[in-house]
């Protein structure tokens, strides 16, 4: 049994000393930095030119904060928060922001993409008056579920399904806003009325702010 022992103890200690393969660096301008967000290759493929530069300047100089926001650039987490990425990676008293002057061979920022309409359409010869709204990705058409409604006059927030909608059974007389929310994508809003004995379909196609803004 020692001498097993002796044994695993030698190849272990052997491995540890063993030195790391060597490999090539990829130097292509189309590669993100090595990082645990940047090697994403659809958040790297999404970026602006402005993401990219500052992503690269925060990994090649190993700026305060990096870890946080390099995601949160990639993904646009902070497009629909105010302050964006630097309030929620920077709130901490403790850690210090970088200043402008550290971006400054970095491009303007682009404007956001233009939003698409929210669609509208009531149809009459209905029991009661009813709404239905729905959320999709603007450019896959996909469901966007687990997101947020807001309904003027309704205190209680809407939550869509797995198929992207939600029901209000009994929506407010007269004209009302409409409020859509998705994590990492623009919200939106609509103003409707739903006429007597009808039913409206709202669908909202959301831009992702992938790709737009920090």
């Amino acid at each position: 049994m020692r001498a097993r022992l002796t044994v695993l103890l030698v190849a272990v200690s052997a491995a540890c000393t063993q030195q790391p393969a060597v490999i090539a660096e990829d130097t292509s301008p189309d590669q993100p930095p090595e990082s645990e967000a940047s090697v994403l290759d659809s958040t790297w493929a999404a970026a602006t030119p402005r993401q990219r530069c500052y992503v690269q300047v925060f990994e090649e100089n190993d700026l305060e904060g990096r870890a946080c926001m390099v995601p949160c650039i990639l993904e646009g987490r902070g497009a629909m928060i105010g302050g964006g990425c630097w309030h929620i990676c920077y709130s901490r008293a403790d850690r210090r922001q970088p200043t402008s002057s550290d971006f400054s061979s970095c491009p303007a920022p682009e404007p956001p993409p233009p939003f698409v309409p929210p669609s509208v359409v009531c149809t009459a010869d209905s029991p009661g008056r009813a709404l239905r709204i729905a959320l999709v990705d603007a450019d896959t058409d996909r469901p966007i579920s687990t997101a947020r409604i807001a309904v003027e006059s309704l205190d209680e927030r809407l939550i869509t399904d797995d198929s992207g909608e939600a029901q209000v059974v009994d929506p407010p007389t007269g004209p009302f806003e409409i409020y859509a929310f998705a994590a990492r994508y623009f919200s939106q809003r609509a103003s409707l009325i739903v006429p007597e004995q009808s039913q409206c379909n709202v669908i909202f196609k959301l831009m992702t702010t992938r790709g737009h803004g920090f």
